[in-house]
């Protein structure tokens, strides 16, 4: 019985780690298409800004979202702003986002999921590898 379980363990927890990014990308999708959407509804810039070593962001500077534990920004997003050390996605009431960019969630396994914001279009979406540019 005991080897049973020495065995199934890790892969429960495997199984756990590799939902939790799952869910994790898919929350932070639909928090920057909801950005993005309510940018286009109010006519009014949204922000969603990202602190890598705190592993959370934020939505206008008042929702917070903290990565769930065992998850963390594999690499800082790429949310690029020349000239400050903050990172974060801007959508114009236009839907376009300013800049475009990619975070990448990894799990305690190494497991990697990248969210990307295109340019010039806005759309997100959740992969398995990271974009081509």
């Amino acid at each position: 019985m005991s080897v049973t379980v020495t065995i199934a363990v890790p892969n429960i927890d495997r199984a756990v780690q590799h939902q939790k990014l799952h869910n994790e990308a898919r929350r932070l999708a639909w928090v920057l298409r909801s950005a993005r959407q309510e940018a286009i509804t109010s006519g009014i810039s949204g922000r969603v800004e990202f602190y890598f070593h705190t592993n959370r962001y934020d939505v206008n500077f008042q929702t917070k979202y903290f990565l769930p534990d065992g998850i963390t920004y594999r690499t800082t997003p790429t949310f690029v702003h020349h000239g400050t050390h903050r990172i974060y996605c801007v959508f114009a009431p236009s839907g376009a986002p300013s800049p475009g960019g990619t975070v990448c969630l990894t799990n305690r396994y190494n497991e990697l999921l990248y969210v990307i914001v295109n340019l010039p279009a806005g759309r997100v979406r959740v992969s398995d590898s990271p974009p081509d540019n």
